[in-house]
């Protein structure tokens, strides 16, 4: 909760914001922007790397915990809502194995960051 004056980056830094106002609570809705989506295709690009995934790729159930840990990233607040839904809707950056427990993702070589 916070006021009208309330920066837009701490309230992009929540789950949920509700502004207080004068007489009522309005909730305010909140959507990544576009910049933020080549931001989080860079930070996953680089949790990549420093996990030494690049070339077999991630898990995708460990590729949230660890986004959350590292960047407080929760996929929950992007229209895709899931991991999977973000990778796949990014065929020029990601290769996603089949569903499942074991699925993996593998960035396309020389394309993640480079596009959002």
């Amino acid at each position: 909760m916070g006021e009208a004056k309330t920066p837009q980056t701490f309230r992009a830094a929540c789950a949920d914001f509700v502004e207080i106002g004068s007489q009522r609570l309005a909730s305010v809705p909140k959507s990544p922007a576009k910049d933020a989506r080549g931001d989080l295709d860079k930070k996953i690009r680089m949790l990549m790397a420093e996990q030494g995934c690049v070339s077999e790729g991630m898990r995708i159930s460990a590729l949230g915990p660890l986004m959350h840990a590292r960047h407080g990233t929760r996929i929950s607040t992007f229209p895709e809502r899931t991991w999977w839904a973000y990778l796949a809707a990014r065929p020029e950056l990601y290769t996603l194995d089949p569903r499942g427990p074991e699925a993996r993702v593998q960035l396309r070589p020389g394309k993640v960051g480079e596009a959002a």
